[in-house]
């Protein structure tokens, strides 16, 4: 058992360790001989959601990762002392597992770099000596520095504490006298992003944390590219913040009203033609009945009328008649 920094088991390379009982907390040592050494912590093939935090040697605290669930854990961090530093492993929900877990932890001393070619300090900028990470100098949250590049190779670097988890950090780099470019580095001194405008324009930075750490470090450095001083000063504001989700506005269709568009059909209609019947006349010749003596009879005052019809003739009806002669006299 080993539930506190006084019994810290020591931690070197890999271990495999059984599951934490419940309400267990487990502690491990790792010894850094050197100061600026790169520390790295490992916590994998987890049975339960177990976070990991590392301690200095003053048992303060330097940063946690607390992924969910069974994610792997992970940590690195620049050593700003020499002497044991402490790794805890719990499980932020009191769960507990009788299944092993895996910890790895390595140290791998600075790299030894090239001299740098001496710059005086400057008596009139408050912000020196920072010129590399060890001497970095601190900077709160939202607060603007006042410095200058004075000498060809002068390099300044600023150092914030990131104490929430997804923060959003942006630095502002402003009142440029030369050509300045504008970085941000990781706790272990790998980059993270970059501003490079030309000229004198302004630089900025804005980077979301998304890897699950909750407090450590990052640096800000300013430095000229091409070699460039000036003995104006530039200002510097850098603002640690709380990631907002931002809302993608939907678009929203316009309703119209339909527009209705004739369309030209053919259509034929049938005329009727009406058929007219044509009677033909048929003349029908009856013979003409004679009165006793031999004279024909004649109609009344010499007119005579002939009747065509078409189709048979009433019955009942004298036969109408066309006569042979015209009288001239009376009856």
């Amino acid at each position: 058992m080993n539930p506190t920094t006084a019994s810290a088991s020591s931690l070197a390379g890999v271990r495999v360790l059984s599951g934490l009982p419940r309400r267990d907390v487990d502690y491990f040592k790792v010894s850094v001989s050197q100061i600026g050494s790169l520390l790295s912590v490992d916590l994998t093939e987890l049975p339960a959601d177990y976070d990991l935090c590392l301690y200095s040697p003053y048992q303060t605290l330097i940063a946690c990762s607390v992924r969910p669930g069974v994610l792997g854990e992970s940590l690195d961090a620049v050593a700003e002392a020499s002497g044991y530093h402490y790794v805890r492993v719990f499980s932020p929900t009191g769960t507990a597992d009788d299944r092993s877990y895996t910890l790895r932890a390595s140290v791998v001393p600075p790299t030894a770099t090239p001299t740098p070619v001496p710059v005086s300090l400057d008596p009139g900028d408050p912000t020196e000596p920072n010129d590399s990470y060890l001497n970095a100098r601190p900077i709160a949250s939202g607060q603007t520095v006042t410095a200058r590049i004075h000498a060809p190779g002068d390099l300044d670097f600023f150092r914030i504490e990131v104490n929430r988890y997804g923060a959003l950090i942006s630095a502002t780099l402003d009142g440029l006298p030369a050509n300045y470019d504008l970085y941000l580095d990781g706790s272990d001194q790998t980059g993270l992003a970059v501003s490079a405008n030309h000229g004198t324009e302004r630089e900025q930075i804005s980077w979301w944390d998304s890897s699950g750490v909750w407090r450590y470090f990052c640096y800000v450095i300013v430095a000229s590219p091409s070699g460039e001083h000036s003995d104006a000063f530039y200002t510097l504001r850098v603002t640690v913040a709380s990631a907002t989700a931002t809302t993608v506005p939907t678009r929203t269709p316009t309703p119209t009203s339909p527009t209705w568009t004739p369309t030209s059909t053919s259509t034929t209609t049938a005329t009727p033609t009406a058929t007219v019947q044509t009677a033909t006349p048929t003349a029908t010749f009856t013979a003409t009945p004679v009165r006793p003596g031999g004279a024909a009879h004649r109609p009344a005052c010499g007119l005579e009328l002939v009747l065509l019809r078409r189709g048979p003739r009433p019955t009942g009806l004298w036969p109408l008649r066309r006569p042979t002669s015209v009288p001239t006299g009376g009856v």
